[in-house]
């Protein structure tokens, strides 16, 4: 059966055959010979020579093109449906069952501080900055987040409401 160039097909390996390296660009790559329970022979390459999928393991493979040597592509593991932190995958990204990583949530909060620090440093190096106005504009920052947090509960915050001195925390 002639398998269509960029398909994706399943398979079990029956033989794997090393068959030397190749060095290019992206470095020395490992050269094996798949042959697959469906009758396909695939040439694949893989960085490590431990990376090879062994006899009788269950793989995904596409066929990239032909040439004097035979059929190659890509052969690899099937995706076993999990992200990597352990939460199945899911096509609606924003569902209660699949929250985002932690990895993802300590992004965020570094690009926000990023972004905060590099808004402080244009305000301290500016000639007419007023430190009152910054205290002002953080006092509005948090009392906003914290009516946010509590589901729009209680008084809107407003811009430039005077300060109490028995709400400062220092």
């Amino acid at each position: 059966m002639d398998k269509t160039i960029g398909q994706e097909y399943r398979s079990v390996v029956t033989k794997v055959t090393a068959n030397g390296v190749d060095k290019d660009a992206y470095g020395l790559f490992y050269k094996y010979e798949y042959e697959m329970q469906d009758g396909t022979v695939l040439g694949a390459r893989h960085k490590s020579e431990h990376n090879k999928l062994p006899e009788g393991t269950e793989v995904e493979y596409v066929i990239r093109g032909r040439n004097d040597y035979g059929t190659y592509g890509k052969v690899s593991k099937p995706f076993d449906g999990d992200r990597g932190n352990g939460a199945p995958y899911s096509q609606n990204n924003n569902a209660p069952s699949n929250p985002p990583s932690t990895s993802d949530n300590n992004r965020h909060k570094s690009i926000v501080w990023q972004s905060l620090a590099k808004v402080a440093a244009a305000l301290l190096t500016r000639q007419d900055y007023n430190p009152d106005e910054a205290v002002k504009l953080t006092d509005f920052l948090v009392s906003y987040h914290d009516w946010v947090v509590a589901g729009k509960q209680g008084e809107k915050p407003v811009y430039n409401k005077p300060r109490v001195t028995e709400d400062m925390p220092f």
